[in-house]
């Protein structure tokens, strides 16, 4: 049995993605944050590899940082939670300059974070909440813009219309439509491939931006890949894990890398 295994967690609004190390590289599941019985056998099976465990936690939501750190706490997991003095300290380390990092969202934090380059980073990250994020090529964030999740959409119009009703989205509506559903999925879906298409296009123009790396992430971005595509944005690179990853980096977890690599 081996020494010490880690387990990188973001915790969302919904659910949670967890790497694990294991004896073979990686492992990746998702929970939903409500789910306590999976949460305890997934996290006792994957950490049953090590005499030891440490947790590295990413959390936007305390009722689901509340579960996770029950169970852990269970096994006997060690943990330690991304706040602002471990962010300001990795910033300052690392050369960013993150103006509003007392309020800034942890996952966040580790989007921009976890890709090092020199050429400046813009992250879509689509989540419970659809965020775009701006780092110039000095590492300074210049903020984001938010907006309602793909999700959202339908629950958002059942609750303010009359006559909408509960919608499913479909994965591949047409651009406009007669019928109520494809029509409310094509709001959510081709309206928001075409407004993160045009968002990416400004910022690169606004900020002399052209050369910025563009990673596409979050619960929701298999959504909208061929959208994008569609769209007109073809240049970014599409990577479900970026905030397990900058959490990996920021916790000086020296394989991070591997995990773009083999985790898919």
């Amino acid at each position: 049995m081996k020494n010490t295994g880690y387990i990188f967690a973001d915790i969302g609004n919904t659910t949670i993605d967890i790497i694990f190390t294991s004896d073979t590289g990686f492992k990746y599941e998702k929970i939903y944050s409500s789910d306590l019985e999976k949460m305890k056998k997934t996290v006792a099976e994957r950490s049953s590899e090590f005499e030891k465990n440490i947790a590295y936690i990413s959390s936007v939501d305390k009722r689901g940082l509340n579960n996770f750190l029950t169970v852990i706490k269970a096994l006997g997991i060690e943990s330690q939670i991304l706040d602002s003095e471990k962010m300001k300290e990795f910033s300052y380390l690392n050369n960013y300059r993150v103006d509003n990092i007392d309020i800034i969202g942890p996952d966040l934090f580790c989007d921009i974070v976890s890709v090092p380059t020199d050429k400046g980073l813009i992250v879509i990250d689509l989540g419970t909440a659809s965020k775009i994020l701006f780092l110039d090529k000095n590492k300074i964030l210049h903020g984001g813009s938010i907006f309602p999740g793909i999700c959202s959409f339908p629950e958002v119009l059942q609750i303010k219309t009359d006559l909408l009703g509960k919608n499913d989205i479909l994965k591949d509506p047409s651009l406009v439509s007669l019928n109520t559903k494809e029509s409310i999925s094509s709001g959510a879906i081709n309206g928001t491939a075409c407004l993160l298409v045009k968002m990416v296009e400004e910022i690169k123009k606004q900020y002399d931006a052209k050369d910025a790396l563009v990673y596409l992430t979050g619960g929701n971005a298999n959504m909208i890949i061929n959208h994008l595509r569609k769209f007109g944005l073809t240049d970014f690179i599409s990577d479900m894990h970026l905030v397990n990853e900058g959490l990996a980096r920021i916790f000086g977890y020296q394989e991070y890398q591997k995990m773009k690599e083999e985790i898919k």
